[in-house]
């Protein structure tokens, strides 16, 4: 039986808006490590709508599915073998990899200078740190935001076979696995209620290895399912103007209302991707306008920053409180930590994530370019009673005296 693999979409290189809601959903969860838990109890509204900041990290694990898909998903449809595979991996290590390795040095530093501020520092922690694998082994991420970037190099291991079973596939068969991600997701949901966890909360969890993994896997499946049936007929209407604006009234009463389950909000998110991946309306342009994408263009250092600039929140807060009324000054102390973290991550990504990207990006070219000319050369060389093409033999030339 011959596998029918999903038709190749006809779709942007860059979605804007996709871009500007991942730096939307980055300000949500600084406001979430900022504001919850030490400083705002979760038994008042406000401590109620900050709590659920942290739902926006499994908006950027469905997102990844998706992107990964739009970006990638084309190149394993066909034969592919570990040359492939292997760059597939250089160019995300060489996306997430450079501003992560500047970071966690500096995390390394600061634990060994504030330990009370950082994750405990033994050398074990360090190297599975470094090579992204402390989630897979229960230790804690010494940049604490860093847990997500574990449980993604999990996925990005596993997407050709994940491009298998959900954009080579049939569509039942894409249907099934993307079924059993969204169980995946309930699954976490209800062990985390079993344990005590509040239903409207029960999907904060980073720690152990099935709430991670299980978030990361499942979202990043779907996001997958998303971009495989983009352009089915049945979702026309999600991409239309009238919708967007029902679906946001729709997440933003969820997200105000007390004890609503964590499950009812995750199942809007899915749907906020559809909808800015086919609206071409006033809903896609506020996402995408410059401002909106410019957060979406930092927000990988943003969600990877933030978590220092907490370290200093209590010491600006007790030197604002010296001059300000409480309210007044916890408000100007989160305008500063907005603004120097937003600030510090458009600097990170100029002269850290771009320069490191572009430079590795091209040594991975060369090398790919090295081996095909290589390649072609000996081929030539072997072929008995045959003279190597005028290119080749140049290329041959060349490989000669290196």
């Amino acid at each position: 039986m011959t596998v029918q693999a999903a038709a190749p979409l006809k779709i942007p290189s860059e979605i804007r808006a996709l871009t500007g809601v991942r730096g939307v959903a980055a300000l949500t969860v600084m406001a979430f490590h900022y504001w919850y838990r030490d400083w705002v109890p979760r038994t008042t509204f406000s401590g109620h709508v900050v709590a659920r900041g942290y739902i926006s990290v499994d908006l950027f694990f469905i997102l990844s599915g998706f992107v990964m898909s739009k970006a990638y998903g084309q190149r394993f449809l066909g034969e592919y073998g570990l040359g492939a595979y292997g760059r597939f991996l250089e160019r995300r290590l060489a996306r997430i990899y450079p501003i992560y390795a500047v970071l966690l040095v500096l995390a390394i530093v600061g634990s060994a200078l504030r330990p009370a501020y950082f994750a405990p520092l033994t050398l074990q922690n360090a190297l599975l740190n470094a090579v992204l694998l402390q989630t897979w082994f229960r230790h804690l991420s010494i940049v604490g935001t860093a847990w997500s970037l574990s449980t993604e190099w999990a996925a990005y291991l596993a997407f050709p076979a994940l491009v298998w079973l959900v954009l080579r596939g049939s569509a039942r068969l894409a249907l099934a696995t993307c079924a059993a991600a969204c169980g995946l997701i309930v699954l976490v949901w209800s062990y985390d209620v079993s344990i005590g966890e509040l239903p409207h909360l029960a999907l904060d969890e980073a720690g152990g290895l099935l709430a991670p993994f299980g978030r990361c896997f499942g979202g990043f499946v779907i996001g997958m399912g998303l971009f495989r049936f983009l352009h089915s007929p049945m979702l026309a209407r999600v991409g239309t103007d009238r919708f967007g604006a029902a679906l946001a009234v729709l997440f933003v009463a969820l997200w105000l209302a007390p004890g609503t389950p964590d499950l009812l909000l995750y199942a809007c998110l899915p749907l906020i991707i559809l909808c800015l991946a086919l609206n071409t309306g006033r809903f896609a342009a506020v996402f995408g306008s410059r401002p909106v994408w410019l957060l979406g263009e930092w927000s990988f250092s943003i969600y990877l920053i933030h978590i220092f600039a907490i370290h200093g929140r209590q010491r600006m807060f007790d030197h604002l409180v010296r001059h300000l009324p409480s309210p007044w000054a916890d408000t100007l102390g989160a305008v500063i930590f907005y603004a120097t973290t937003i600030a510090a991550a458009a600097l990170c990504f100029s002269f850290v994530e771009v320069p490191a990207r572009r430079f590795l990006v091209r040594r991975i070219a060369r090398s790919v370019h090295g081996r095909a000319a290589f390649a072609a050369a000996r081929s030539a060389v072997e072929r008995p009673g045959a003279l190597p093409h005028k290119r080749e033999s140049k290329v041959f030339s060349r490989l000669d005296v290196m």
